[in-house]
């Protein structure tokens, strides 16, 4: 699903969307760097009944800067207490360095570090070789872990390759949003990766290796990937858990994941996912859905629940950014007319309808035509559903038209007709007139 360009658009200033090629992407090696600590917040509910963590006599802040991490781009991370922020930045320390042991710099127990694994991968979506795999060895007759083994994947031998690789798409996407504002920023991250991301199942779909090498991913793959993008772009973005709903029949769900955004001083709900109109889609005509765009919970709440750390995540209360609040009208009308509909073409009567056709077959003249439109609302797309099912009803109009234009034979030979959602429909029709 490889489209390109945003004109469609008026009155919002967004460049055209770079395509993942066909080709396998090249790249060279980037120079080798001394690993950076990074951290981030967590929020689990833990495994075992808590326990008070004790302090050796050595100083854990001698080594790692506790307060590095303690913006608005480390959530999770936020949430620890002050000795899980210490293991967190040593975890993360292994990891970078891709080593596979360590020992706690301070006393914790097992529930504590599954907490602050747990932010680990929440908030580290650049960390792919990792998929949180971890074990543990205790001290005997005690909870307290003494050794912590990591496990990689497969992606580990490669891995500074395919970050080298995944930088470059960084920094390709970076270069063309620079100068925009935040929500301009945020708009094309959305629409770049519902272009060039499709949903698939793959064995390294919990990783933005997936989505951004590969092209091919599911929700772990395209939330971690938004997150990364937006991040780089200076937008506070986080992984939220939860589960989702595919229908009112749909009583247990599948394990889900999306994103949160902080912008304008509100919380908002992003699901890249499921607006990715391809996933599931019943036709090969593509376009951007904005469903799940910068919601409130109360509206993703309609086929969306929070689970794990998810229920730590902060509430989003407002719908004051999402895609009409922004663009001042809805996003089906653009999609609409990104898919080809003149905005004269999209119709919400049968009138406006009768007139839109009658207009594109007047300036086709002789020989095939074909009008797309926009039809708004369910009554009136149910009442011409008749010309698509109808023979008679539709000849019926073309003999109307026929008499308005002194006898010039015109016939209806195809179409069909998408429901884009919230009861908007991209209609095509084709003609013959001779």
């Amino acid at each position: 699903m490889l489209l390109t360009g945003c004109s469609y658009l008026e009155n919002i200033e967004t460049p055209d969307i770079p395509i993942i090629m066909d080709e396998p992407w090249e790249w060279t090696q980037a120079p080798t760097e001394e690993p950076t600590t990074v951290c981030e917040p967590t929020t689990l509910a833990p495994t075992e009944p808590q326990t008070t963590v004790e302090e050796t006599t050595q100083n854990p802040a001698d080594r790692y800067d506790l307060t590095a991490f303690e913006g608005e781009y480390y959530y999770y991370y936020n949430l620890l207490s002050e000795s899980q922020k210490v293991i967190y930045c040593q975890m993360l320390e292994t990891v970078m360095e891709k080593q596979h042991q360590f020992t706690p710099a301070i006393i914790i127990v097992k529930d504590q570090l599954v907490e602050v694994r747990d932010a680990l991968m929440c908030d580290h979506p650049e960390i792919f070789w990792y998929d949180g795999d971890v074990k543990y060895s205790f001290e005997q007759g005690s909870y307290k872990v003494s050794g912590v083994e990591l496990t990689y994947n497969d992606l580990l031998e490669r891995s500074d390759i395919y970050t080298s690789g995944i930088e470059q798409i960084r920094d390709s996407v970076l270069s063309n949003i620079e100068g925009l504002d935040i929500y301009a920023r945020e708009k094309y991250i959305h629409d770049y990766l519902a272009y060039n991301v499709d949903y698939e199942e793959n064995r390294h779909d919990q990783n933005i290796y997936s989505a951004l090498i590969e092209g091919r991913s599911v929700c772990s793959g395209y939330s971690k990937a938004f997150q990364y993008l937006c991040q780089a772009a200076q937008i506070p973005c986080y992984l939220c858990n939860g589960v989702g709903y595919g229908s009112e029949e749909d009583v247990e769900g599948g394990l889900h994941m999306w994103n949160v955004v902080y912008m304008g001083g509100v919380y908002s709900n992003v699901d890249i996912t499921w607006d990715d109109n391809y996933f599931g889609a019943s036709s090969d005509v593509n376009y951007v859905s904005y469903n799940y765009y910068n919601v409130s919970d109360s509206v993703l709440s309609a086929d969306h629940e929070r689970t794990g750390t998810g229920l730590k995540m902060a509430a989003c209360t407002s719908d004051d950014i999402d895609y009409e609040s922004l663009y001042g009208r809805p996003w089906q009308v653009d999609a609409l007319m990104f898919m080809g509909v003149p905005l004269e073409n999209i119709v919400y009567d049968n009138e406006e309808y009768n007139r839109a056709v009658y207009n594109a077959m007047i300036s086709v003249g002789k020989g095939e035509g074909v009008v797309y439109l926009g039809i708004v609302g369910r009554e009136l797309n149910d009442s011409l559903e008749l010309y698509f099912t109808d023979a008679v009803n539709h000849r019926d109009l073309f003999d109307a038209w026929n008499s308005a234009l002194g006898g010039v034979n015109k016939y209806y030979t195809g179409g069909y007709e998408i429901n884009i959602g919230d009861d908007y429909y991209y209609y095509v029709l084709e003609f013959f007139t001779e």
